[in-house]
């Protein structure tokens, strides 16, 4: 889109108003930061408020990882990797598909029920 350009205090680039969320508060009605930089502050702020990470660790967890499922060692899109962590103490286990992260929460991260399955399944053949 052309039109007007507004410089984001984040990334230093210009843009058009479009890339700019709107902002009440603000002297001309729109936010400092361009979407792209506010949208990866506001993750940032999540992910260090839920997990204690920031995205810098995240990425690092996905390389370490090879960008697999840390249960079923399948691969996993950004979109689609679950942050497992202890409910209890907080602490990020590591990164799992949506499914094997249900499966642990299922079993509400009981080692005795996930082995108890285990034994079913390989007597049940």
């Amino acid at each position: 889109m052309t039109g007007p350009k507004k410089k984001c205090t984040k990334c230093k680039r210009d843009k058009t108003y479009d890339n700019f969320y709107k902002d009440k508060a603000s002297k001309n009605g729109y936010k400092h930061e361009c979407m792209s930089c506010f949208n990866e502050r506001q993750r940032n702020i999540d992910l260090r408020r839920r997990y204690g990470i920031d995205q810098n660790d995240l990425f690092h967890m996905i390389e370490e990882q090879h960008g697999a499922c840390l249960i079923c060692e399948q691969p996993i899109s950004l979109a689609e990797l679950r942050i497992d962590h202890n409910h209890t103490s907080g602490i990020v286990r590591g990164l799992l598909c949506h499914h094997c992260n249900v499966l642990i929460g299922h079993a509400k991260e009981d080692v005795e029920i996930l082995t108890r399955t285990i034994e079913y399944l390989e007597y049940r053949k």
